[in-house]
């Protein structure tokens, strides 16, 4: 099981506003959702939380969607849709905290 407790949020926009300040170990967030699709929720989550690590997903990863996730330099990671638990403890475990 993951040792993390999962903050759930249904908007992109209350996301930002609710976790930006809360020092999140972890960001797992789609790439497509509305008002504000995953690239710009992980960018504010950076500039407030730097340290927070950040895990994109994605459902239809295509070549232009993968090079814009990982060359923004808000994406630390990639993980395809639907993840598996173990998908998200390797990705959890691969990145370093802090």
């Amino acid at each position: 099981l993951l040792k993390h407790t999962p903050l759930v949020e249904t908007s992109s926009v209350e996301a930002v506003i609710k976790y930006g300040r809360l020092g999140l170990d972890a960001a797992i967030v789609d790439l497509m959702m509305p008002r504000l699709d995953g690239l710009e929720v992980l960018a504010q989550l950076q500039e407030s939380q730097p340290a927070t690590r950040r895990i994109l997903l994605t459902a239809a990863p295509t070549e232009r969607s993968v090079r814009e996730a990982l060359t923004s330099g808000v994406v630390q990671l990639l993980v395809s849709k639907p993840p598996t638990l173990s998908d998200l403890q390797l990705a959890l475990a691969w990145l370093p905290v802090g």
